[in-house]
């Protein structure tokens, strides 16, 4: 059997950055031509640009729930090795 090791310093810095990445709005899509011979391609850059800010709103939600998900993981993995720690005999 092996132990699983949790550096959990290490899981709050790299939550710290998936927070500060899951930061943040879109940019507003450019103004596009007006021109009516452009008017095809205008529409589908304007859903182009739509869906991608759409990922990217989804990508920020994942980020989030992960940098939340490490802190959590991190605080349970420290309570449960000084409840353990106690337990044994040990100093908690």
């Amino acid at each position: 059997m092996t132990t699983f090791a949790i550096d959990t310093e290490y899981a709050r810095r790299l939550s710290h950055e998936l927070f500060q990445a899951s930061q943040g709005s879109n940019p507003p899509p450019p103004p596009l031509p007006g021109d009516s011979s452009l008017a095809h391609f205008s529409q589908c850059l304007h859903a182009a640009l739509l869906n991608v800010g759409t990922r990217t709103d989804r990508l920020r939600g994942d980020l989030d729930h992960l940098a939340r998900f490490g802190l959590r993981m991190a605080h349970e993995a420290e309570t449960t090795e000084s409840a353990h720690s106690a337990a044994l005999g040990g100093r908690g």
